[in-house]
């Protein structure tokens, strides 16, 4: 008994476990979980992939999914641009975000990056990063710069991204209200992958 509160104790409020995985096809919503390999993430072009977001921490979750491709365009998957969504999850629940399919145009890494913040409040989400500029991010953040703009993380990527902001370093106690994980691969022909085998 001691052991088991003593790991429940240790385990951060927020934590996240992302999964990708191959989808049969466009119903599917399990998939199997893709395994890495010796020389990293392969996908071929046209597989079908979705990505799963289990919220494995003690508080609530407010997710935002992007997918970040290899000339570091930046697309939002999740939640879903111009649409009302919620993006909270509570814990032990999870959230499934496709299908997505393989693009066969890119050459590189490609990644989808998760960010989980704290849920507290109005719901927060950074769908403003797909945008190009910084004054257009101002215009589209859903809650302002009390919200996703104007939170550490926020500030963090003005700074990062747009070279904008006046913050240059954040409280470490800020730290624990944001997670980030990142999911990276590289698109391989068919050719490729039946060279290099499983």
């Amino acid at each position: 008994k001691k052991g088991f509160l003593s790991n429940l104790f240790r385990r951060r409020p927020l934590s996240i476990r992302p999964n990708l995985v191959r989808l049969e096809d466009a119903q599917d919503e399990q998939g199997e979980v893709v395994n890495w390999r010796a020389d990293g993430l392969k996908l071929e072009p046209d597989e079908l992939v979705g990505l799963k977001v289990t919220n494995t921490g003690r508080v609530q979750a407010d997710i935002t999914v992007l997918f970040v491709d290899s000339n570091f365009g930046i697309d939002v998957l999740f939640p879903p641009p111009a649409t009302v969504t919620d993006n909270r999850i509570p814990p032990g629940e999870s959230l499934f975000v496709g299908p997505m399919q393989v693009q066969g145009n890119s050459v590189g890494l490609e990644h989808l990056l998760i960010i989980a913040n704290k849920g507290e409040g109005q719901p927060i989400d950074f769908s403003w990063l797909g945008q190009p500029s910084l004054e257009q991010a101002r215009s589209s953040s859903p809650t302002g710069a009390p919200g996703s703009l104007g939170s550490p993380l926020g500030k963090l990527f003005q700074n990062a991204l747009y070279a904008g902001g006046t913050t240059r370093g954040l409280k470490m106690a800020d730290t624990d209200d944001v997670v980030l994980r990142a999911l990276s691969w590289e698109t391989v022909s068919h050719d490729e992958a039946a060279q290099e085998g499983p």
